[in-house]
């Protein structure tokens, strides 16, 4: 074997798909020679809330990634078994080598199967590193530290693009059909290996392009330079928001681009805003950052705590709703908001937009779940599951902690019910949006409930549950944990019971 006297580092590609500001790749690239690997370990890839569309973005991402580490002699490996028998081929011809991830925040599946790989890495004497990203913290004692730290780390100069000075020719790894190296493939051969069947694409998959990086500079460029103008404004619309909203999430949930080399470039292009008097687009650069900020908020509530995916934040609203198995009336309803058929013209309008581009803005996602949740009292992880496998932006660090949110179980955030109609009113009064997406909505029949009187008996059922014994005790301590620190710092001690704040920023 090639190479037999060098050390071994294999990186283990989750989401940090991309070579600058990469610290798992950088960390590779200090003395060993580097193998990347991507697995296709059904635990991970064929997890419930992974649809098509997923895995069609993140092969096309890896394809490009793997170009530009093959000029480096950086072999990129696929594999389409379980994750701890690709380790163990790999233990088999390295004999040694070392581990490298980012340290992610993903679903439940990846934090079992992370636990798995632990677990065999401890039994096999192989080192494994993870590398943090984003500000995430791993063991976070102190919320209250979170901004500061969040701060200082997005500050710090982004990583360059490693060199590779061990990989200087081809390592003969002996392979076999289960682990190909990723460069032997055309897309179709990817598909097939990966057991994705082409003619089950759907408008969202087939609309993802096959030059990705060429796509993401476009939206940063265009974005950054004419976009942007209006930001704080247009984003709430679907009619508006689809062109002036980044459209970078899909980008950053893969991590084909750092949220620290994003951030700097927010902070150089808003200098330059702040500078020139008369360009009024600095309220939207402000804002734009503020987001990029509570993203990695959000993910940290569910690093802290990764039952959030399947119990409600705050406990006292387990089993308000429910969890197991629906009525027939309830998957009637529930099958009626996955297909648009509400009778709600502009929030079916939203749906079926959604499904066909795999994305919508934020308001229109508070909306769909808010509906659901409240007006249909289906419980939060039904739809979030659905909604989970349209969002091409899917980041469940981000998605369940707003899901629960928006069902008003978080238990320190204000219970707020969104009406579609006042939606509409405000979003598309000229029903421009609402006909492009949903032409023969007024040929249908009435509403599936009725607006008013579900949300006043929502109200009043997530109201009584507020006003339960030890309900603020506790959510004191999901605010300790979890809350926002932007608006005010938190001295008190759980067990002593002052109101609490409950229209925080998150």
């Amino acid at each position: 074997m090639q190479n037999a006297n060098n050390k071994f580092s294999i990186v283990w590609l989750k989401k940090d798909l991309r070579l600058l500001d990469s610290e798992a790749l950088t960390e590779a690239a200090k003395g060993n020679y580097v193998i990347t690997l991507f697995s296709l370990d059904s635990n991970r890839w064929n997890a419930e809330d992974i649809s098509t569309r997923h895995k069609i973005f993140t092969l096309r991402a890896l394809m490009e990634l793997s170009s530009k580490l093959e000029k480096m002699k950086v072999p990129l490996y696929l594999a389409n078994c379980d994750l701890i028998s690709t380790l163990t081929f790999f233990k088999n011809q390295l004999n040694h080598f070392k581990l490298i991830s980012h340290e992610e925040t993903g679903n439940y599946a990846s934090f079992e199967l992370d636990k798995k790989i632990q677990k065999w890495c401890k039994e096999n004497n192989i080192v494994w590193k993870e590398m943090r990203q984003n500000n995430v913290i791993r063991g976070l004692k102190d919320r209250n530290l979170w901004s500061k730290k969040w701060n200082q780390y997005m500050r710090q100069s982004c990583l360059p693009i490693p060199i590779f000075k061990n990989n200087k020719s081809s390592n003969s790894i002996k392979e076999n059909c289960f682990i190909q190296p990723l460069s032997k493939f055309s897309f179709k051969e990817v598909l097939k290996f990966s057991k994705i069947p082409y003619p089950c694409f759907d408008d969202a998959s087939l609309s993802i392009p096959e030059k990705l990086n060429e796509k993401q500079n476009y939206l940063i460029s265009s974005f950054f330079n004419e976009r942007i103008f209006d930001y704080s404004k247009n984003m709430s619309s679907p009619l508006t928001g689809e062109f002036s909203c980044s459209r970078l999430s899909p980008f950053l949930s893969i991590g084909m681009i750092s949220l620290r080399s994003l951030f700097q470039e927010v902070t150089k292009q808003r200098e330059k805003v702040i500078k020139n008097k008369a360009d009024k687009r600095l309220r939207d650069f402000r804002s734009f950052e503020k987001r990029l900020h509570w993203r990695c908020h959000f993910i940290q509530k569910l690093e802290s705590e990764p039952s959030i995916e399947h119990k409600c934040l705050h406990p006292k609203f387990n089993n308000l709703r429910n969890e197991g198995s629906l009525t027939n009336k309830q998957e009637d309803f529930l099958n009626l908001w996955k297909e648009g058929k509400t009778g709600l013209p502009f929030l079916d309008a939203c749906m079926i937009y959604l499904e066909k581009t795999g994305w919508i803005n934020f308001r229109m996602r508070a909306m769909l779940i808010s509906f659901v949740s409240n007006n249909l009292w289906i419980h939060w992880k039904h739809s979030g599951l659905h909604l989970a496998k349209l969002f091409l932006d899917y980041e469940p660090g981000i998605h369940w902690p707003q899901v629960q949110m928006q069902s008003g179980t978080t238990g320190i955030n204000t219970i707020r019910i969104y009406n579609p109609e006042k939606q509409q009113d405000e979003q598309d009064p000229d029903f421009i949006f609402t006909k492009t997406w949903n032409p023969n909505a007024y040929s249908t029949k009435k509403p599936i409930v009725d607006l008013k009187a579900s949300s006043n008996e929502a109200r009043k059922k997530l109201w009584a549950t507020r006003k339960e014994e030890n309900f603020k005790k506790i959510a004191r301590i999901v605010y300790q944990n979890h809350g926002s620190r932007m608006k005010r710092t938190v001295k008190s001690a759980p067990n002593k019971q002052k109101p609490i704040q409950l229209s925080l920023i998150d």
